[in-house]
């Protein structure tokens, strides 16, 4: 049997040619999402990607030539056409590059490679879908924000015992209303709340994590109103200027979190 008669053949636009060797590209599309205060990454899965492939081909005979010309004629046409993959069947794709060889020490023939890649559908994707994603990112951006100012605002670091208790009780408030609500499915009990004080931003964390724990519209909107009814601080002094500014510190950082986990929700119904 003849090499000729060895050759695997396969087509573009109805053009024939015969095949050296294929390249196939597959995989996914990720993105990766790292939040403060997290250790681990989200990797967000957004599809397949677009299947691509490399075929390294050639037009041979006494009419190369023309087989060569016809060849080139389909592939630079406008659009997708059907190509007849030499191992896969049938399937319809787009030109992205093409490559042509040619030389005296082989008289005869016409070498091409070939670059594939699969045609789609202009389907726009789901307009829910894409207003998640966007609150999604925007959440991420809000929440982000806000426990940087906690971090900036809290601190019990030299101050009175008073200080130190007061805010403590504050915080000590938020968990037992998030364990109240029906709705909340984390741990709060085993947190050592002093050490956490002193360590504002994982302190943050851990309020943050807590209210992304109560998954419930109704039970957000109590802790929205986390603090209202809390005693003023009287700022008469710099030692109650702190104290306040650490109340207010938790407050709003519960309120923000509770309204950021509150958006994602109605977004995602």
């Amino acid at each position: 049997m003849s090499w000729r008669e060895n050759l695997q053949g396969g087509s573009f636009r109805e053009k024939p040619f015969f095949t050296n060797a294929v390249d196939s590209s597959f995989g996914r599309r990720v993105a990766t999402h790292e939040y403060p205060l997290r250790d681990k990454p989200y990797n967000e899965d957004l599809g397949q990607k677009a299947k691509e492939f490399t075929i390294e081909c050639f037009v041979v005979g006494e009419n190369y030539m023309a087989d060569r010309d016809a060849l080139l004629e389909a592939l630079n046409k406008k659009g997708a056409g059907k190509l007849i993959h030499p191992f896969m069947g049938e399937m319809q794709v787009q030109v992205l590059t093409v490559r042509v060889r040619e030389g005296s020490s082989e008289e005869g023939i016409a070498r091409f490679v070939i670059q594939f890649i699969e045609a789609g559908e202009n389907q726009s994707p789901d307009s829910k879908d894409d207003t998640a994603a966007l609150v999604d990112f925007a959440a991420d951006d809000v929440a982000a924000s806000s426990a940087a100012d906690f971090s900036e605002q809290f601190d019990v670091k030299s101050t009175p015992e008073f200080v130190r208790k007061a805010s403590k009780d504050v915080v000590g408030e938020s968990f037992d209303l998030m364990q109240s609500l029906p709705s909340f499915d984390g741990d709060v009990a085993g947190l050592d709340i002093d050490s956490l004080m002193q360590q504002p931003t994982e302190l943050a964390g851990e309020i943050q994590t807590a209210v992304n724990a109560v998954d419930d519209v109704t039970d957000l909107r109590l802790l929205e109103r986390f603090g209202d009814d809390l005693d003023l601080v009287p700022m008469t002094t710099p030692t109650r200027l702190k104290q306040a500014k650490n109340q207010q510190a938790i407050v709003d950082l519960v309120k923000t979190s509770s309204l950021v986990k509150k958006t994602r929700l109605l977004v995602n119904v």
